[in-house]
């Protein structure tokens, strides 16, 4: 599910976009909360989440919604740069996080598929000490408009949305 628990690392490796790497010792941390409240206050530089989004057979072209993420980010889909909000090479100051949609599948598959992502994290020490890192808590949706995103083989909509979610 892409609102549950996402491998976390802090640092910095290109190696760690790539679908095969083995992340498996890296702690899980929370999709819908900054890394500052779990474990890492304070911290500013690069850090990488990296989890798996399963579509099942049938389903429509998919894309990824991100909530505001401090201070910028690169996403990777199976290895593959998707794109870029904020600043994500290190820059002291930031622009305002807002959030972004970007496309993973573009047509629909009969057959089913997994999706690697991995989300390359830039955080400015001068936010570090009083703004969190990563996905900013309580992302709202736009009033009245639904949000619908993949999550466990079916496609759900809501008019307001906490974390990450997918497009339908």
């Amino acid at each position: 599910s892409l609102d549950g628990l996402w491998q976390f690392h802090p640092g910095d490796d290109p190696r760690w976009a790539d679908p095969a790497f083995d992340d498996s010792a890296w702690p899980l941390l929370r999709s819908d909360r900054p890394w500052s409240v779990q474990g890492y206050p304070g911290m500013s530089g690069y850090a990488w989440y990296r989890f798996t989004l399963r579509a099942p057979a049938g389903s429509p072209p998919v894309s990824l919604l991100l909530p505001p993420i401090t201070s910028g980010y690169t996403l990777y889909v199976d290895g593959r740069n998707a794109g870029s909000a904020g600043n994500s090479d290190p820059q002291l100051f930031i622009r305002y996080p807002q959030s972004q949609s970007f496309h993973l599948t573009t047509v629909s598959d009969p057959a089913p598929r997994t999706l690697h992502l991995a989300l390359r994290v830039w955080h400015s020490p001068i936010w570090a000490s009083y703004v969190g890192a990563g996905p900013l808590p309580a992302f709202p949706a736009w009033p009245g408009t639904p949000i619908c995103w993949l999550s466990s083989n079916m496609i759900a909509c809501k008019t307001r949305l906490y974390g990450i979610s997918t497009f339908m």
